[in-house]
Formats: structure tokens, C-alpha cells, sequence
């Protein structure tokens, strides 16, 4: 009787998270769209951005806050925010190319930096030619 409580309350948490899952994928697909593809940043895209968060340990709704905040003309929030991904992950690629992007008119060194960096981790760079 026990095993099958235990079972019952496995199964119960382990549907829970499928279905938080699947919400942080839906809001980060659509954090796409509104982060690279529209034209506008909608409103909601707190909310996408919590959705996406929740229980989610990937690193990508950071990223996709960065640019948001980027294309609302928050040039040192969108840093500030996509150099948390850089020192929590100094191996990201395509942290390291966003904050190039994000810091290119308002620090130009840390853009610099930035993208050298992001060459040093292009697995293009050590290829031989």
C-alpha cells in the first residue's frame, strides 16, 4: 500500500514539472519572436520572462531579458544582465556575442573584449583552413 502511494505522489510531481516544462518552452518560444523576429516588445514580456524562469535552470531567459531590455534602449540593463550569463557560464558563445552587441555604442572596450572572447570560443576559430 505504501509503494503505491509513494508511486501515486511520484507520478504526481513528476506530471507537475512536465507541465511546468512545457509552459517555460511555450514562453521561451515566444520569447523568441519577441526578443529577434517582431517588431515591438510586447507588455507582457515580464510575464513571459517569469514563465520561462520558473523552474528552469537554463540560462536563456537572462538572455533573451538582455536583449528586451536592449531594444527598449536599456543599454546598461541589457549588460548587466547578459554579463550575469557570461559569469555564471564564461564558456557562452552566444552570451559573449550578445553582450558584444549590447555594449558596442555605450562600451566600446567591453564590446571589444566581448568579442574576443566569443572568437576564442568559436569552434570556426581553430578550424583549419
Amino acid at each position: 500500500m505504501l509503494a503505491r502511494v509513494l508511486l501515486v505522489v511520484v507520478a504526481l510531481a513528476a506530471g507537475t514539472w512536465l507541465v511546468v516544462q512545457e509552459r517555460a518552452a511555450s514562453a521561451e518560444e515566444r520569447l523568441i519572436e519577441v526578443a529577434f523576429e517582431s517588431k515591438d516588445v510586447p507588455p507582457n514580456s515580464r510575464e513571459l520572462l517569469a514563465q520561462a524562469r520558473r523552474w528552469n535552470p537554463d540560462t536563456r531567459p537572462d538572455l533573451f531579458a538582455g536583449v528586451i531590455l536592449a531594444r527598449q534602449g536599456n543599454a546598461a540593463g541589457a549588460i548587466a544582465a547578459i554579463q550575469r550569463v557570461t559569469r555564471e557560464e564564461p564558456e557562452n558563445l552566444e552570451a559573449w556575442g550578445l553582450l558584444r552587441s549590447a555594449a558596442l555604442d555605450d562600451e566600446p572596450e567591453l564590446a571589444q573584449q566581448a568579442r574576443e572572447r566569443a572568437r576564442a570560443l568559436s569552434p570556426l576559430q581553430n578550424r583549419e583552413q
